[in-house]
């Protein structure tokens, strides 16, 4: 909650000084851009990740990366365009409520969250919410996320887990070039990689059951 509060008061900072800048994204935030912006490495582009910037930019925190308009220091700038980045629902996948390039499980329990009132919405973004177009986020839209929703492990995304999911991981852990809905899909430990050990995890949810 008070992460929370110091982001939008970064963001309204950030206004009143009439800081202004371009970066550049794809449509959808890549693995690149998810590298460059995870801060804490915990697959999500949250508050968390706006407060360790702000506390770098006042020496309070030590990390590689920030710099995001690559002007060789970390300043308002940089912390003005994260904000940018959060609440632009362009950067994610509609529907993804966590911001973690991936519409699953865990986008229809913080839609339900939501709607209960049990968490903070201060980074609620409508366009990114309201799948219906009805200009509101209500059950039916949590609804249509539980229906699109990818089961962890589904990395062929048919609604079964099975030996083909496994291979898909294995050919991404000896090829690469993942794509982030894969990453978050098939990363069955949530070390933040995809590898043999990950196709071990999907097959034994294939044999025995989640």
């Amino acid at each position: 909650m008070k992460n929370k509060k110091i982001l939008v008061m970064i963001v309204m900072i950030c206004m009143f000084l009439g800081i202004s800048s371009t970066c550049v994204f794809a449509e959808l935030l890549t693995l690149e851009d998810y590298d460059r912006l995870d801060f804490n490495n915990d697959g999500y582009l949250n508050e968390e990740d706006a407060i360790l910037l702000t506390k770098k930019l006042f020496g309070m925190a030590d990390f590689e990366g920030g710099d995001l308009n690559n002007s060789g220091r970390i300043d308002l700038t940089d912390t003005t365009i994260y904000a940018k980045i959060l609440f632009d629902a362009s950067n994610f996948p509609k529907g993804d409520l966590n911001r973690d390039g991936a519409i699953m499980q865990d986008d229809y329990e913080y839609a339900l969250e939501l709607l209960n009132g049990e968490v903070d919405s201060q980074l609620f973004v409508l366009e990114l919410s309201d799948l219906n177009g009805e200009g509101e986020f209500t059950e039916d839209d949590a609804n249509e996320i539980l229906k699109i929703a990818i089961k962890k492990g589904d990395l062929d995304k048919n609604g079964v887990i099975n030996s083909d999911d496994a291979a898909i991981a294995l050919d991404i852990y000896r090829y690469g070039n993942e794509t982030v809905e894969q990453r978050r899909v098939g990363d069955m430990d949530k070390n933040n990689i995809i590898n043999s050990d990950d196709a071990a995890l999907i097959l034994d949810v294939y044999r025995y059951g989640e």
